[in-house]
């Protein structure tokens, strides 16, 4: 009798490690699943940028630093440097969680400019 109480806590236990093992798996899997792809990412920080990006003169204007799959650095209004770098942090994240990673070498900015009312960086206008 004691002997099929144990059997039967063995195959309990090694029933609920199966059913752990296979949940963290689906887990896992479902992260990698449901990460934002790079041009998800990337679309939802341009929209974020182009919110943060008004000016009148190129004074307002400054760099915020992005990162891969975002770019190096975007002008923004220089009082929207903070959240904007915030904003970059949290979809990186979100995209590097499926498993994803990758990495930039960043050229040398030319400068800012104030054009058509929106903080431009010179380095990517013609």
């Amino acid at each position: 009798m004691r002997t099929e109480v144990l059997v039967g806590k063995s195959n309990v236990r090694f029933g609920f490690a199966v059913t752990l093992l296979l949940g963290a798996s689906s887990l896992v899997t479902g992260c990698v699943l449901f990460a934002p792809s790079e041009e998800e990412v990337r679309e939802e920080f341009n929209d974020y940028v182009n919110s943060a990006n008004a000016c009148a003169t190129v004074d307002e204007c400054a760099y915020a630093s992005a990162g891969c799959p975002l770019g190096c650095q975007v002008a923004v209004r220089k009082d929207r440097v903070g959240d904007v770098e915030r904003k970059a942090r949290e979809l990186i994240d979100d995209y590097e969680s499926g498993g994803r990673a990758c990495a930039y070498e960043c050229v040398p900015q030319l400068g800012l400019a104030c054009s058509g009312g929106r903080c431009r960086d010179l380095t990517t206008e013609p």
